[in-house]
């Protein structure tokens, strides 16, 4: 019906849930207009939907970044006819879009400045590294072709897996209010146990998110080589502490190979070997090792990656009904990103820090 000469009151709801003008959820503050006609309505409301958005400049951020991507996977190819790369730009254009269309701008700020601080320098470097493992996929698909081979049908899987991914961490968003960027405590924004949407399947569901999307990216470019080219060791090892963490062995054994084998001192106190083959002798090896340990929380001291053998070591403290000890864990890729293998060390510091050599140098050559 018309507005007429009738007094219009606009109010954006305060509550996490409450009402927008848009119907959406409330963005953490309360704006009461003044009175006004009829005329005047289009002007008060679009003055009124102003105050929701985000500021100019993060639009053309977002904007400025599709374009980078795209200039990085085409400028690297030599060419723009590759359909594949049209479909990885239209997931990452729509995620953007839905971005600000759908989460809370509140949250949208403390993910660009957490804390109202600069993102940290990890961010930055994760960034630099997502733009080689696109130019690797360009430069591999448009002009050197080493290993450009991936059959259709399984990069249409992995388009639809990054996709997939990506609606994870949005539906996580989207009810997370306190999804930063960074790990902190929000005490500045009443930060609260969240446990409703995919946090009602998933403890993680954004760590879940982020292995979907590394784990398939490469292949959804149509890429090989791209896999283990944009591996990023501390990632990597901060999802696979947060997996144990959650005590998410599907997440762990998420990215072994199903001819893996694992070797343990602690697997042999369980099973009776201390080398287990395959994922299915290693989910209940772990799972059965999980149900007799009250107190689990790993904390990440350090890794060494060696590029051109695919091998990862990864430090860390663990902390268990049996005490805190200094661990460590090698692991080896293939070329696909898949694990081959892993050990397992355990001992006290010193013991663990003289590990650092054999692992590292113990990997050359493998």
């Amino acid at each position: 019906m018309g507005v007429g000469p009738e007094v219009v009151w606009i109010s954006v709801a305060k509550a996490k849930r409450g009402n927008s003008i848009h119907g959406r959820s409330g963005v953490g503050t309360e704006e009461t207009c003044q009175p006004t006609q009829h005329h005047g309505w289009h002007h008060f409301a679009s003055a009124a939907m102003v105050k929701l958005r985000m500021p100019v400049s993060a639009y053309l951020r977002a904007g400025l970044f599709v374009v980078a991507a795209a200039a990085a996977l085409f400028a690297a190819a030599g060419t723009v006819a590759i359909p594949g790369f049209w479909a990885y730009l239209a997931i990452f254009a729509v995620v953007m879009i839905v971005s600000f269309a759908a989460l809370d701008p509140d949250l949208l700020r403390e993910r660009m400045r957490p804390g109202g601080k600069k993102p940290p320098l990890a961010l930055r470097v994760f960034s630099l590294v997502l733009f080689m493992h696109w130019i690797v996929a360009g430069l591999d698909r448009g002009r050197f072709h080493w290993s450009d081979d991936v059959p259709g049908w399984l990069q249409g899987i992995c388009l639809f897996t990054v996709a997939a991914g990506y609606a994870l961490a949005l539906w996580a968003m989207r009810v997370n209010r306190f999804f930063s960027s960074v790990i902190r405590i929000q005490t500045d924004r009443g930060q609260h146990v969240v446990t409703t949407g995919p946090y009602a399947f998933v403890r993680h569901p954004g760590y879940t998110a982020g292995i979907l999307i590394i784990a398939a990216s490469g292949l959804a470019l149509g890429s090989w080589s791209t896999d283990m080219n944009s591996f990023d060791p501390h990632s990597f090892a901060s999802q696979w502490i947060a997996s144990w963490n959650a005590r998410n062995v599907e997440g762990v054994l998420f990215h072994f190979r199903d001819d893996c084998w694992f070797e343990s001192p602690i697997a042999k106190t369980i099973t009776g070997n201390a080398r287990l083959n395959g994922k299915e002798q290693l989910r209940s090896y772990w799972n059965a090792a999980l149900a007799q340990i009250k107190t689990l929380r790993f904390v990440l001291q350090s890794v060494t990656w060696d590029a051109s053998n695919h091998t990862l070591a990864v430090f860390y403290q663990s902390h268990t009904d049996a005490g805190v000890k200094a661990c460590a864990e090698l692991m080896a890729f293939d070329n696909n990103g898949k694990q081959m293998f892993g050990r397992a060390y355990y001992g006290a510091a010193e013991e663990a820090a003289l590990c650092t050599g054999t692992l590292v140098t113990g990997t050359r050559g493998t």
